[in-house]
């Protein structure tokens, strides 16, 4: 982010990943961050991923790898390994298995050690996803390599919807779903008929549109994805196997004792992509203060009607604003003369606040204080219980999005805990993963930034 990059501190390691959207990772640094006060730390910022769900009895493998430019770097990697996926194949062993890779300007030996886990996901599935999930393996025939194929499946699917929301919204803003199929809206329409039977889905869009049309957005609108994708002629005709693999899924048909190997590649092939889509979200710089436009006006010169709530919140809350933007990497560079950024395609502003004092604040009451002005938030963000970020994509009128702020600023002020949060990081994000699809607790879309170089995102 510029001169205000954000650096996550050492992790505690009694924290282990468990949960969450697509890969398992965590990746720190033990310094402050640079250019913010002096008491701006980090709090650990582990990432999660959902992954094949393992019975008792796991051993846990840690790894500590240590060095880089910027002093204590440290990241943990977590292996579960399963009897039920090892016994399967050595494919489902890996889908199972939640591996991480890390470089560094100045690597030291990785240090492995080996303990049994008595904290596993597995022991902390109820018993009825125990019972199913044993009965399935056991009882009904079903392949393990069959489970390892879905999470994996999991992971591809649910990492495409984030990418081309993000992209598609950069590029377009409010009028983002007008690229997509009809029956999407049409199927999400009819399924609020079933509000007894409501999921946290229900606000996503694309998660009513079929795997097929989704992956062939990513060619139609190939200018948006080409950095983050193969090379096209490769994509199309992984797109066909791909389709094959989620037909076999989606009608309970066994896989092909290839499926996991190629969706494992596929991932593999996804890696640097993904992480140059997350990092580059949260590679934030500050705006011209020169700029004639609303927001610079607004929240740098603090002329919008809420503006006085800067100081306010420095002075009663010990809580500091900025605002700043970030570049798609598809989007046109800013020329050095430019007077505003304006209305343009790949650009995001985000308004930010760090709540001093590691006191937390309640991200599902401010999303509901904020009802009546989402329609502009592209994705809200917070890597830790005392960070809030509220992104908007440039192309979105900059006057209602300026009025977003100032209710955001209000909403984050009166959710804002009087004193600091002592709840287990991974519990705190575990509470908000259900919140709504464009509200990221703990999240890639939170975290992720240049700095992390070399981690692996989907851990394939």
């Amino acid at each position: 982010m510029g001169n205000h990059r954000q650096i996550p501190a050492k992790p505690n390691p009694d924290h282990q990943t468990r949960f969450g959207g697509f890969f398992v990772f965590r990746a720190c640094n033990g310094l402050g961050a640079p250019g913010l006060p002096n008491d701006h730390k980090r709090t650990p910022s582990p990432l999660y991923g959902r992954v094949a769900l393992l019975p008792p009895k796991i051993p846990i493998v840690t790894h500590h790898h240590g060095g880089c430019r910027h002093g204590k770097r440290i990241c943990e990697a977590t292996y579960r390994l399963g009897h039920h996926t090892a016994a399967a194949s050595s494919s489902g062993l890996r889908a199972a298995t939640a591996i991480i890779g890390c470089s560094s300007n100045h690597a030291r030996p990785w240090k492995a050690t080996v303990t049994p886990s008595e904290d596993s996901d597995w022991q902390k599935l109820s018993d009825q996803v125990q019972r199913a999930l044993s009965a399935g393996w056991s009882n009904s025939g079903m392949p393990a390599t069959a489970s390892a194929l879905y999470s994996r499946w999991w992971q591809l699917e649910t990492w495409l919807r984030s990418l081309v929301y993000l992209e598609l919204r950069s590029a377009m803003g409010s009028a983002w779903a007008d690229v997509l199929p009809v029956n999407s809206a049409d199927r999400q329409q009819k399924d609020e008929e079933y509000r007894h039977m409501r999921t946290p889905d229900a606000q996503d869009r694309l998660a009513y549109l079929d795997a097929g049309p989704l992956l062939q957005l990513t060619v139609d609108q190939w200018q948006l994805f080409r950095f983050y994708l193969p090379a096209q002629k490769i994509w199309a005709g992984r797109i066909e196997e791909l389709k094959a693999i989620r037909n076999r899924i989606g009608h309970c048909r066994r896989p092909h004792s290839d499926d996991l190997d190629r969706l494992e590649q596929t991932l593999r092939d996804l890696d640097g992509g993904a992480f140059l889509a997350m990092s580059s979200f949260n590679d934030q710089l500050q705006p011209n203060q020169e700029w004639s436009d609303v927001l610079v006006r607004d929240w740098i010169h603090q002329e919008h009607s809420e503006a006085s709530l800067i100081d306010h919140a420095r002075k009663q809350y010990d809580t500091s604003f900025r605002l700043s933007i970030s570049r798609r990497p598809w989007a046109e560079p800013l020329a050095r003369n430019e007077e505003q950024l304006g209305n343009r395609p790949g650009y995001v502003w985000h308004a930010c606040w760090y709540f001093r004092g590691g006191r937390p604040f309640n991200l599902s009451k401010f999303w509901r204080d904020i009802e009546f002005n989402k329609d502009p938030i592209m994705l809200v963000c917070a890597d830790t219980p005392s960070s809030l970020r509220v992104s908007f994509s440039a192309m979105e009128d900059q006057r209602q999005v300026s009025d977003v702020i100032g209710r955001s600023f209000d909403a984050a002020l009166t959710t804002l805990s009087l004193h600091p949060g002592n709840d287990d990081y991974i519990e705190w994000a575990r509470r908000y993963s259900n919140v709504d699809p464009r509200v990221h607790a703990g999240t890639p879309w939170a975290a992720v930034e240049p700095s992390m170089e070399g981690v692996s995102i989907f851990s394939a």
